[in-house]
């Protein structure tokens, strides 16, 4: 694609003039056209270019499509010319195609007047529809055109003059024609962001004159960025000049000559000169003032230079025109603030990207850098730390050079570095006085990257002036402040440096500084040194315990050092050695006992023995060190006392720490009031202070492990500047009153002051006070009252104390009060849930901790973990914290986390590690990214696995292992699973990590780091400089990028997934950190190449960079398989990490080898061109091996009946059709009720809805009411009769129930009951018994129902019924009569007429009712003996059947309202389109006496369906799973399924590739007559955030999948597509489906002739969905019949896992321990009855008076499961609060105790003794219940009886009261409780128990 230069640089004019002759052609239009050619503009204009009197021509038009720029000068008479509409029509066209620019001037004419088209322009336009009559379409195409160009902002020249506006328009032009053409030498790195910088400083657009400053050290780009902004900006001004080496021309030919070229350049007078100075500065301010100009002034070195040309700055205005700019460009900043300049613009240095691309077109000249030398391209890039000059130089010498050339010049560079860069640099030193010269080389040489304070203090004693000195050496570029640190450029570095090596090249002993270790070492060892040398460091050389013997004083001639670091060094005489001219002595383990009395070193700044065996730091002094601010003597062991202070009155810092000696600090301490640092950290032995302190320039006081110290001194005076106090791990007791002193007191430490007893009140005046520790002080039990008016307060560590109450803080963020103290009581859970129902308001007596968050309104961190929660307790208004990031939960006793977690809209972390009681949690907000779930094996989520949920913030990961694997969880491992999606998934999860400030690993596979990272090398090591701390771009981390190769040796490593690879960290000051483990090598396989990822925020590391200038990493493994072969450092900056995480986002992709497919995919689903299924009627009709036809399907095997003696039944059946008729068609069938029975099973298929089990539902059409040819409904049940209901004398009840719902909670109900006499029943209910308000109802469910347990339901269905539907009635009870050919078949005729009779003698308030029995004879169903009378049997029905359960109408309600339907209404048996639909009931096996019996008839039902139009929908709660169509393997199919695997008749033909499969294909397979299609199943896992998904269920979000095929040449069209739901059970419950796809041979042989296989690739467009396995077959003939029974075993194995079902149902419900009302449910475990701790069921009830006892729920059902239900027979009585919990033998002490308890507390009992020996006798029969059986039940209790089930308890006269009862486990002989549950009903005098399961 053409870029906009591109196609700008082939326009052939740069302007093109439209205007209208007669008005403009002389005037304004001549004036602009001269005055864009006076600025080289080429422009066109047509009264030249073209002849007059010509018609608009091609060449009028070619000159507007060849021009850049458009001036359209619309006069008043413009729009009267066609030729000027024309124009502007094809201006307006170019403008939208190719992108001319389009400047419109009004010439007195007004914009609304051209906009509109009024005044002039409407005349004309009236003038244009008469001429233009034939041709409307052109008018309206000028008028469009002028409505544009009226619409752009232009020049008005209706009250301004012509010239000033014809000044603008071209300087407007000229100034886009700048930037349009801006393309700047190719070697002008990094140009563009140094120029905009300048572009801010130079404000062109103002009026006003300025003076711009271009500052920085020699070579660093000044003049390349002048030059380039004067090239830029020129345009804009009058006239321009850039004058050249102002101060090399100033030396060689003086100031004249410099005005001379400026007044020539800008004056344009070629024939004027300048005689002296005073006629320069005359003739300049005279000729200038009144122009606009641009002066370029490059490399300044005096005042003068400035002033002689542009005049003084206050003055300016009367030198220069307005607008004018001049740009200095200077290495002296001091020189520009004396001039008065305010802006300065300091050059960067190049980036490492910049420095890189410069040093490529010098040492390669534009080509690409060979690998070979890029780790020396990066030491050099280094070397020259972002110098253009010295990248130049040293590329262009090393430009066409050998590797070895290239080493050998590195090498040589860093001892001596290039002549020609330090001459540019040494510019600046030679011009420094001896005072500014000696600052910048002890700079150089020992202090870069130290603090200012600490190096001017140390130069100050040395006699130099240091606050001058340094700030000359700023303002000249030669150092620069970072922070509080002195720092300079790398060469300016090596500059000073080889300043000092020049001294004495041979000999470093006369030279005046030595910081080489060598160089010292030499010094030292051969006693060299001379008075030259000033100072010496001796560091890190030897090893750390290896000592330094030197033979003589090697300091005795070194008369004028002033310097000195020496570690681990002994020489004779040291008491001799020590110089009095020191300021600085640093000596590590020095060996002397004290310092000399002959050490007299008056002027010494600070003294540092750190690990010297000082005993006593000097025995006496008579000299006062007034200069001495340092005296560090850590870790000297065998201290016993600090010296006398008052010697050293001006002291600032004593550090003391690791003293172990030390017992005494000198009395003489509180004499140091400039004191700022007491460090007497680990100083053991110290038992006291000085009884009184007044430090008031104290800032921090570390008394840290000062194990002996128990007491604080009292605070004499004003300390307000302690800023820090640490007295933690000390024996304190108590803080003294005097603690309130410190006001200024930020941060106080009492970590683990084990003695601590309390916190005194006056702390609370402690108004600065911002972080509180009290961690571990066991005996601390309270806080001050008052301690949350700390506003400023906003972290509190409590962790391990016995602190019960706890404060409202407004301001705080972080509190912690894990591990609760042994001393504090753990909170009983017993306790909880019992007195969570007792007395409410009543607050029981308990040390559980108490927090109120209603004002924690900041709080972003909480740990309470250890703490011994329970339900309820603390959390429950936890869901006010809107703050919160952390929650820490680990370690507590709750079994479920409050439901208010869910309004953390900003947790981010949720920990409940080793939650050994937790079962669930809650909905969890979108915002939370990692939740440690380890350990909790009641966690449905914990399985010793890792989830991964998605959401559109990102990922939120669930780490459920139960291991003690502690393996860091690394991104890439998810890689793969979202490598369709990792777009849009990585995208946000990185970024939210890097923001938060995480680490970031992940492992690529690929084979080199990328080519935008920061640095990189070859090898196990990478160095990197490190941004300076004041720069304007902030940078927030680096990437560790380490590219490996992991191979297998001959002999192989055994354990090398359990070694470790690491990564040091250096500084260039600091010495190695601990070694960081890289956790993302641990699981590499062996022949893995990939590189390896790990971003570190700064904050990591942001103690050690304080001082650092590079950063260095080095990595080794201890895997002898895995090889380092390169390492790079890549810098993050905060406005480049949307970037970043781009850029990581496209190597996962990249390296998934992703962008075509899935590009390609995406775009087939935007067009979605699936087509319709190429179904083949005929193949359908003519497979006859497979095909039936019946309206009724049988039990077991089809009979075969002789057509013979069909016809023969049939014959003998019509004299008794016309009373079936008579029943079933006219009014009857509108008004009564009917009903027939037979012997046989059969399935009816005339029944369009079905299901397994006793309910099915059907959708309602609207106003069926309405409806005059509906008569009703139509039902059947299919039953199994056991023996025990056979040889019953009185046959069992069937109950039917049909409800009909206007909403989930309204329906309608009609009830009927027939007596059972025969396994297939058919019932008709006809319409009148339904109201009007059936219109308003969605669905119809019927329920079927038994008055025995020895009645099974198999099948049943519903139809509703029309009376064009009654013949077929009719025809479908005929053929279930004649599928038995028993010989007592012909006993129906001689029956039924006395049977009919008996039809019309039965009747209820509703009108007659049929029930008709056809009494066929079988071998299972023998002939009754009896004959039972109708009336009889009606008279003793229940038409309401009070049994029907309030949660059962719950369960029973579909959500949907509108179940899947395929059948319309009336629609024949014969019709091709007649579905039966089959509905299962996923809930009904729970239900089921037998669910594996259940399961097997289940597949048995679907095998036996086979061939037939049945369609299968899988239902639960309402919800529609899954719908089975009817196979045809002519035609397109496809399945959904909630299941994980795919369906095992691919089991041999998964593809290892997770989205792909591949089929070989036979090469007979187009001719192979057998092949049938193709079948392809894939499993897909979700991952989506639940709370996403909740949030929007009500939305039905659904999304596309696609089966892409291809073979090796083409793709395979067109693609397979569907569009799937999200649903609630699959998405929340099974965690994921499959999806299975079959394409018949049909649709794809004329693609596959000559192909050798298929590809199979699946994709989807949800990001939280994973395709996890995919398996791909060819389907023959033979494999049908195996192919539908697995489909049959896919759908029965989704009742394998009942669990699942129970929990999303328990869900449904709400699963709560405690309700606020008389019910409450709980789910029980599915292993229940086998888990040996487990006792019984205790309940809990508060009962009170009702307000409103009408409102009292009076119902009760007992066969809801898990469920409790209280109440009581007394009216005004009504349960408020109810509990229901399992009881387990390690429960027992605790629920004993907690009982007591709450009895003891409560007003209703007198006799406490007594009731405590009830609840004793409670425990002692729970125990024997449950070990002896029902007969050990107890027979009394305390004189009241004990009955099972009923339990008696005295009449109460109160107001309100607690019942509470525990049900006992039985062995199996009796009664149990197992996973289906119990109902429980109780009253204040009966507790009544049933079970749910028949065999208990």
């Amino acid at each position: 694609m053409a870029t906009k230069t591109s196609l700008i640089s082939s326009k052939k004019y740069e302007v093109f003039l439209s205007f209208r002759g007669e008005d403009t052609r002389k005037q304004f239009t001549d004036h602009l056209y001269y005055a864009l050619n006076q600025k080289g503009i080429y422009t066109f204009r047509d009264d030249e270019q073209l002849k007059r009197g010509k018609p608009i021509s091609p060449e009028l038009l070619k000159a507007i499509e060849e021009s850049i720029f458009a001036v359209v000068i619309l006069s008043k008479n413009y729009a009267s010319s066609s030729w000027c509409l024309e124009e502007l029509s094809k201006i307006v066209e170019c403008n939208k195609g190719q992108g001319l620019t389009i400047i419109p001037v009004f010439y007195h004419v007004e914009p609304t007047e051209v906009r509109k088209q009024i005044g002039n322009y409407g005349e004309a336009f009236a003038k244009h529809q008469q001429v233009f009559k034939g041709d409307m379409e052109k008018v309206k195409r000028w008028r469009e055109a002028l409505t544009e160009v009226a619409s752009i902002s232009g020049w008005d020249i209706k009250e301004r003059h012509e010239t000033e506006v014809i000044q603008e328009i071209v300087k407007e032009i000229l100034k886009d024609l700048t930037q349009t053409f801006s393309i700047g030498d190719n070697e002008l790195v990094g140009m563009d962001s140094r120029t905009k910088k300048m572009d801010l400083f130079l404000d062109i657009d103002l009026n006003d004159i300025r003076t711009i400053g271009v500052w920085g050290m020699g070579g660093i780009g000044k003049t390349t960025v002048a030059r380039e902004v004067f090239r830029k900006i020129k345009a804009n001004f009058d006239a321009s000049c850039f004058i050249d080496n102002v101060r090399e021309e100033f030396v060689k030919n003086g100031i004249l000559h410099l005005q001379n070229l400026l007044y020539k350049n800008l004056v344009l007078d070629n024939e004027g000169n300048i005689y002296n100075y005073d006629m320069g500065v005359a003739a300049l301010r005279k000729r200038l003032n009144s122009k606009r100009v641009l002066i370029i002034l490059d490399d300044v070195d005096r005042l003068e230079q400035i002033e002689a040309l542009v005049g003084n700055a206050k003055y300016q205005h009367d030198w220069l025109g307005p607008g004018s700019r001049v740009i200095v460009t200077t290495r002296d900043k001091h020189l520009l603030k004396t001039y008065g300049e305010e802006y300065i613009y300091e050059v960067d240095k190049l980036n490492y990207d910049e420095a890189l691309d410069l040093l490529r077109q010098k040492a390669f000249k534009e080509g690409r850098i060979v690998d070979e030398l890029m780790e020396l391209c990066n030491e050099l890039v280094e070397y020259s730390d972002g110098h253009p000059l010295a990248l130049k130089v040293l590329g262009c010498f090393l430009f066409g050079r050998s590797i070895e050339e290239w080493s050998d010049t590195l090498a040589k560079l860093k001892k001596n570095p290039d002549k020609d860069i330090l001459h540019t640099l040494r510019i600046s030193f030679d011009g420094l006085d001896d005072n500014e010269k000696n600052i910048f080389l002890d700079i150089a040489c020992f202090f870069k990257g130290e603090s200012e304070y600490r190096v001017k203090k140390i130069l100050e004693s040395c006699g130099f002036y240091p606050e001058i000195g340094i700030q000359v050496l700023i303002e000249k570029s030669l150092i620069i402040m970072l922070g509080d640190k002195l720092w300079m450029h790398d060469l300016l570095h090596k500059l000073g440096r080889e300043i000092v090596h020049q001294e004495s090249p041979e000999e470093p002993g006369k030279r005046s500084r030595v910081w080489s270790c060598e160089d010292a070492r030499h010094v030292l060892v051969t006693d060299t040194g001379t008075e030259a040398v000033q100072g010496i460091f001796f560091l890190g050389l030897i090893g750390d315990h290896e000592e330094l013997h030197l033979r003589v004083n090697p300091f005795e001639k070194m008369k004028r050092l002033r310097l000195l670091r020496v570690d681990n060094a002994c020489f004779p005489e040291p008491h001799r050695s020590l110089s009095n001219e020191l300021r600085l002595l640093e000596w590590h383990r020095c060996p002397l006992i004290s310092l000399p009395s002959s050490f007299q070193p008056s002027i010494l700044v600070e003294l540092n023995l750190s690990n010297s065996c000082i005993e006593r730091l000097w025995k006496e002094t008579t000299i006062r060190l007034e200069k001495l601010i340092l005296i560090n003597l850590t870790s000297c062991k065998y201290l016993k006392r600090t010296p006398d202070f008052s010697m050293v009155p001006n002291l600032e810092r004593l550090i003391l720490e690791d003293c172990k000696g030390l017992s005494e600090v000198h009395p003489t301490i509180g004499v140091l009031k400039r004191l700022v640092l007491l460090n007497l950290k680990g100083c053991e032995s110290l038992k006291s202070l000085p009884r009184g302190i007044n430090l008031k320039s104290l800032k921090t006081f570390i008394l840290s492990g000062c194990t002996n110290l128990d007491k604080f001194p009292e605070i004499v005076g004003d300390m307000d500047h302690l800023y820090e106090l640490y007295l933690d791990t000390t024996a304190i007791k108590e803080l003294p009153i005097s603690i309130k002193r410190l006001t200024g007191l930020l941060l106080l430490n009492l970590r683990h002051c084990k003695n601590l007893l309390c916190l005194p009140n006056e702390i609370c005046s402690l108004t600065s006070l911002k972080v509180l520790d009290v961690s571990g002080c066991p005996h601390l039990e309270e806080l001050p009252e008052n301690l949350g008016s700390l506003e400023q307060l906003v972290e509190l560590h409590a962790c391990r104390t016995a602190i019960v109450k706890v404060p409202s803080f407004r301001n705080i963020k972080k509190l912690c009060f894990a591990e609760r103290s042994s001393v504090a009581v753990a909170q009983r859970s017993w306790q909880s849930f019992i007195c969570n129902c007792f007395l409410p308001k009543e607050e029981f007596i308990s040390s559980q901790l108490s927090i109120s968050f209603s004002g924690f309104n900041c709080l972003r961190s909480l740990s309470l973990s250890k703490c011994n929660l329970s339900d309820g307790a603390v959390l429950d208004d936890i869901g006010c914290l809107s703050s919160l990031q952390t929650l820490d939960l680990s370690e507590n006793n709750f079994m479920r986390l409050p439901e208010s977690i869910c309004q953390l809209s900003n947790l981010r972390e949720l920990l409940f590690f080793k939650c050994s009681r937790l079962e669930s949690f809650p909905k969890l907000p979108l915002s939370v990214r990692y939740v440690n779930a380890r350990n909790c094996p009641r966690l449905n989520y914990s399985h010793n696995r890792v989830i991964l949920w998605t959401s559109t913030n990102g990922f939120t990961l669930i780490d459920g292992n139960i291991s003690g694997n502690n393996r860091m969880i690394i991104c890439d491992d998810f890689a793969y699973m979202f490598e369709e999606h990792c777009d849009s998934n990585f995208y946000v999860y990185f970024q939210d990590l890097i923001y938060c400030g995480k680490q970031l690993a992940m492992v690529f596979p690929c084979m080199r780091i990328p080519e935008w990272c920061s640095q990189w090398s070859f090898g196990s090591s990478i160095r990197i400089q490190l941004p300076v701390e004041n720069s304007r771009e902030t940078w927030i981390g680096f990437t560790l990028f380490v590219a490996f190769l992991t191979q297998e040796n001959e002999i192989l490593d055994g354990g090398f997934h359990l070694k470790e690879t690491f990564c040091s960290f250096y500084t260039n000051e600091n010495r190695p950190e601990n070694p960081f483990v890289v956790k993302c090598f641990e699981g590499l396989k062996i022949g893995r190449n990939g590189v390896a990822s790990i971003y570190f925020p700064q904050r990591k590391f942001a103690k050690e960079l304080n001082k650092a200038s590079h950063i260095a990493a080095s990595v080794w493994t201890l895997k002898s398989d895995m090889r380092v072969n390169m390492c790079g450092i890549h810098l993050v900056f905060e406005q480049d990490v949307p970037d970043y995480c781009r850029r990581l986002v496209q190597i996962l992709g990249k390296e998934l080898n992703l962008r075509s497919n899935i590009k390609h995919f995406k775009q087939i689903l935007k067009e979605e061109c699936t087509s319709e299924d190429d179904t083949n009627p005929q193949k359908w009709r003519n497979w006859s091996s497979i095909s039936k036809s019946s309206s009724s399907l049988q039990q077991g095997c089809r009979n075969t009946t002789d057509s013979n003696t069909t016809s023969q039944l049939r014959r003998d059946l019509h004299p008794l059709i016309p009373l079936i008729s008579m029943l079933i068609q006219g009014s009857y069938a509108h008004n009564y009720r009917s009903a027939f029975q037979f012997p046989l099973k059969a399935i009816p298929t005339w029944f369009s809805h079905q299901s397994l089990g006793n309910m099915t539902f059907f959708d309602l059409p609207p106003n069926l009411f309405n409806e005059k040819q509906w008569v009703g409904f139509s039902l059947y049940a299919v039953l199994t009769l056991n023996s025990s209901a056979l040889d019953s004398k009185t046959p069992p009840l069937l109950h039917i129930e049909l409800r009909c719902y206007e909403s989930k909670k309204s329906f309608i109900s009609q009830f009927t009951s027939v007596p059972i006499l025969y396994p297939v029943s058919l019932f008709h209910v006809p319409r009148v018994h339904f109201p009007e308000q059936l219109n308003r109802c969605g669905a119809v469910q019927a329920i079927f129902r038994t008055s025995t347990e020895d009645v099974e339901f198999e099948m049943c269905g519903i139809r509703i019924a029309y009376e064009q539907d009654l013949e077929d009635v009719i025809e479908m009870i005929t053929d279930i009569a004649l599928s038995s050919t028993d010989e007592h078949g012909l006993k129906f005729c001689f029956q039924a007429g006395r049977t009919f009779v008996k039809v019309f003698t039965s009747a209820d308030e509703c009108g007659p009712q049929f029930c008709y029995q056809i009494p066929f004879i079988s071998d299972t169903y023998p002939e009754r003996e009896y004959e039972p009378s109708l009336e009889e049997v009606f008279s003793t029905t229940q038409l309401v059947h009070k049994q029907f359960s309030r949660a059962n109408e719950q369960l029973l309600v579909p959500s949907d309202l509108t179940p899947y339907t395929v059948v319309s209404k009336g629609t024949s048996k014969d019709s091709e389109s007649g579905f039966t639909n089959i509905q299962i009931m996923a809930e009904v096996p729970l239900y089921a006496s037998n669910s594996k019996k259940w399961q097997k008839r289940l597949e048995e039902l679907l095998n036996s369906l086979f061939g037939y139009d049945v369609v299968i929908t899988l239902i639960l709660q309402g919800h529609s799973l899954s719908v089975l169509k009817p196979f045809n393997p002519f035609s397109r199919y496809d399945l959904c399924f909630p299941r994980k695997e795919i369906m095992d008749w691919f089991q041999d033909y998964q593809s290892s590739k997770s989205r792909t499969a591949i089929i070989k294909l036979p090469p007979n397979l187009s001719t192979d007559c057998k092949w049938l299609g193709m079948a392809v199943c894939a499993s897909f896992t979700v991952h989506e955030h639940p709370t996403e998904f909740l949030d929007n269920l009500s939305s039905k979000i659904s999304f596309k999948l696609l089966c892409h095929l291809s073979t090796e040449e083409c793709c395979l069209h067109p693609a397979h597509i569907l569009r799937f739901n999200k649903e609630k059970f699959e998405w929340l419950y099974v965690g994921g489906f499959i999806w299975l796809i079959y394409i018949p041979s049909s649709l794809l042989l004329p693609e596959l002739n000559g192909q050798s296989c298929i590809v199979v690739e699946i994709y989807n467009e949800c990001t939280s969905v994973i395709t996890r396995n995919v398996g791909a077959r060819l389907l023959y003939q033979q494999d049908v019949e195996e192919f539908r029974r697995s489909m049959n075993r896919c759908l029965t194995s989704f009742f394998d896992n009942m669990d699942l079902i129970r929990k999303f149902m328990a869900d449904e419900y709400g699963n709560e321990h405690h309700s606020s009302g008389p019910s409450v449910t709980i789910q029980l475990p599915s292993n229940l009855y086998s888990d040996g701790d487990w006792l019984g069921l205790a309940l809990c009830a508060y009962f009170s008076e009702l307000e409103h006892p009408h409102t009292f729920p009076g119902s009760f059902d007992s066969e809801t499961p898990h469920y409790a239900s209280f109440t009581s027979d007394r009216v005004v009585i009504g349960a408020n609060k109810c509990g229901l919990r399992l009881l387990y033998r390690h429960d027992e002490e605790e629920f004993r105790q907690t009982m007591n308890h709450c009895v003891k507390t409560s007003l209703m009992v007198d006799n406490q003794k007594s009731i405590s020996d009830n609840i004793e006798l409670v425990i002692e029969g729970i125990q024997k219940q449950y070990n002896d059986g029902p007969a050990a039940t107890p027979t009394s209790m305390n004189k009241k009886e004990w009955k099972d089930p009923k339990v008696s308890t005295p009449r109460i006269k109160v107001n309100e009261f607690l019942f509470a009862c525990i049900v006992g486990r039985w062995n199996r002989n009796g009664f149990r409780l197992d996973s289906t549950g119990w109902a429980v009903q109780a009253a204040s005098e009966r507790i009544l128990i049933r079970e749910r399961e028949r065999d208990g």
